[in-house]
């Protein structure tokens, strides 16, 4: 079953939400009811929940998370020792770039609140407070609209899985919550810093080129990036981190 499309709001207190501050927080047109406890928001066609807790978030999640982050680690350490969560929920399990934005639009209109950070539990991927607030530039946000492999390894996740051999597998993650697939490459040499990005580059085209062209890629094909030419395959080890609807891509 599809993990739901949320996000971990982390603070340093037990947060008060709070409808009309979140509403002005979201702008012209957003509808935001409930409690101090859970807030149901409706903004741009979006339909979404905001759910308070007094204890932080669930612990054992967040170890396994935080180490993929790309962040410092005293930011990931600020993050690790936050006191409460918000919970940030959109009632769509594959909200598309829209519902992707109003996720993070949402979390950063609780900023009023002594919020340290964000976890997205489906991406891997975790930002401090100011990073989410540099994701809400227009322009950031226009070109998400226009193509989600824009937020690789900000709000969809770029992750590494080193193996015992030295190898390492570089995937991405969350891709599903646009309605595309995750994407894996073997890295033989462990993955130096020049692979990272070159890796990156092209998870980036092929996410952009599955958006664009509105087909889903699937095992067999070839993908012709101008540059180089890829095969895609199915996982073939590492399936269960991985993940089965994972497409492996290799030089063809």
């Amino acid at each position: 079953m599809p993990e739901p499309a949320a996000l971990w709001v982390l603070f340093d207190r037990e947060p008060q939400l709070d409808a009309r501050s979140l509403a002005r927080a979201l702008g012209p047109g957003a509808l935001v009811e409930g409690t101090d406890a859970v807030l149901h928001v409706r903004a741009r066609g979006q339909a979404l929940r905001v759910i308070a807790s007094g204890a932080p978030a669930p612990p054992d999640a967040v170890e396994r998370l935080l180490p993929a982050a790309h962040l410092r680690d005293d930011q990931k350490r600020t993050l690790a020792e936050h006191a409460a969560h918000v919970l940030v929920v959109h009632e769509n399990e594959e909200p598309g770039p829209e519902g992707l934005v109003a996720l993070y639009e949402t979390a950063w209109g609780l900023r009023a609140e002594a919020m340290l950070g964000v976890i997205n539990p489906v991406t891997w991927m975790s930002l401090t407070r100011e990073m989410l607030g540099k994701t809400m530039d227009p322009e950031f946000v226009a070109a998400v609209r226009a193509s989600p492999a824009e937020c690789l390894a900000l709000w969809l996740g770029f992750v590494t899985f080193f193996k015992p051999d030295g190898a390492a597998w570089l995937a991405t993650r969350g891709a599903a919550l646009v309605g595309l697939a995750d994407l894996a490459w073997l890295a033989y040499g462990g993955g130096s810093h020049e692979e990272h990005d070159d890796v990156f580059g092209m998870f980036g085209s092929v996410l952009d080129y599955m958006h664009t062209c509105g087909e889903p890629l699937v095992v067999g094909d070839v993908v012709d990036l101008g540059t180089r030419e890829l095969k895609v395959r199915a996982p073939y080890e590492y399936v269960e981190t991985l993940g089965e609807a994972t497409l492996v891509i290799e030089p063809r």
